[in-house]
């Protein structure tokens, strides 16, 4: 069995995932700023799942007051949980928040707020910080309206031109 080591702001981002009430923009960010690890979206998934269960818990709580205390109670424990395995690293199961987890769209969700495509955990992690610009190639036009050729050393941008 192959063990990994993530880097410490991924543990960190993990465990505050888990943090109530701003967990939701705390997996957003963590999104945003981890896409390519397996840790952080895996912990994000958890965390939302535990958010939603939540969110019912507080529903339940206005009709069942008893009842719902006890939901909140085992959100708690679910979230203390979750914050101590992103922590230390970990993957392991959390009951009913890794199966809930699965359902939730992190792909989409990347992509909603950065507007760019999701790459994948693997492509993510091996992808550069900043992409190049594609060379311009420059575009022919008729030798009249060249005056003097471009000197060789820095290529100079092409600007289109109206034609009237």
């Amino acid at each position: 069995m192959e063990t990994v080591t993530y880097q410490k702001d991924e543990k960190i981002m993990s465990a505050l995932c888990y943090f109530p009430f701003f967990s939701v923009i705390i997996c957003a960010f963590s999104l945003i700023k981890k896409p390519g690890s397996n840790l952080v979206i895996y912990h994000i998934r958890a965390a939302l799942a535990l958010f939603a269960l939540w969110f019912i818990g507080l529903f339940v709580f206005a009709i069942v007051p008893l009842f719902g205390s006890f939901t909140y109670l085992i959100f708690l424990a679910g979230n203390v949980y979750g914050a101590y395995l992103g922590f230390t690293g970990k993957t392991n199961y959390i009951p009913v928040a890794t199966w809930l987890g699965k359902f939730i769209p992190a792909e989409k969700i990347y992509t909603i707020l950065t507007g760019k495509p999701y790459l994948g955990i693997q492509a993510a992690a091996a992808a550069p910080a900043v992409v190049a610009p594609a060379p311009v190639q420059q575009a022919a036009q008729p030798e009249a309206l060249t005056a003097s050729p471009a000197p060789e050393s820095a290529p100079a941008a092409v600007q289109p031109t109206e034609q009237k």
